[in-house]
């Protein structure tokens, strides 16, 4: 079934997305917070 497989790649697709996005949202908020002990300390 074609419509299936692509609902399925869709999906995956999305899924991948979805973790890339979190990825970076996640590595942002932890680069700003590396940033403010920094300045804290120094």
């Amino acid at each position: 079934d074609n419509g299936r497989s692509f609902g399925y790649e869709y999906r995956k697709l999305l899924g991948v997305s979805h973790a890339q996005f979190y990825t970076a949202k996640y590595s942002l908020e932890l680069l700003n917070y590396i940033k403010t002990i920094r300045i804290k300390v120094l």
